[in-house]
């Protein structure tokens, strides 16, 4: 019987010994679970940064984009009006006075709420002649259009 006594003692011993180092173990593993916790905490932050930074930048982008399709745009619009306005033949006001015979009032050929249209003659091809009248509300982007 004592030696049966002490197989148990020493397998209790040795349960013990085990015990312990499954503790050590345990705690081991705890303890690097803990840490590999907080290293996805601070990833996951740290994505989380950098997706608010890239909604930033993507927003950004899309402005700067935006302002610059309508500067693109008004460029062609301005480069447009320029060449129909260079398409034109600038003529004194003497040259109009000849072509309608002093604006005479027989010429007209029609009239609206900004000018008065005259049938005349440039250079031996008939022409119309539009005459701004002074008190016109319209104003002049509109007579240059037409």
């Amino acid at each position: 019987m004592a030696k049966k006594m002490m197989e148990m003692e020493s397998m209790i011993t040795e349960l013990r010994n085990e015990n312990a180092s499954l503790r050590t173990h345990t705690a081991g593993l705890e303890q690097e679970v803990e840490i590999k916790s907080q290293e996805l905490k601070e990833a996951m932050d740290e994505r989380q940064k950098t997706e608010i930074q890239i909604a930033v930048l993507d927003h950004d982008l899309r402005i700067k984009s935006e302002k610059l399709q309508e500067a693109v745009e008004e460029l062609a619009k301005f480069r447009r009006e320029e060449l129909q306005t260079e398409s034109f033949i600038e003529f004194t006001l003497d040259e109009l006075r000849n072509a309608t015979h002093g604006f005479d009032e027989n010429l007209v050929i029609g009239a609206g709420g900004f000018g008065t249209v005259y049938r005349g003659q440039v250079h031996y091809t008939a022409v119309a002649i539009k005459k701004l009248n002074p008190g016109s509300t319209e104003g002049a982007k509109q007579f240059k259009q037409e």
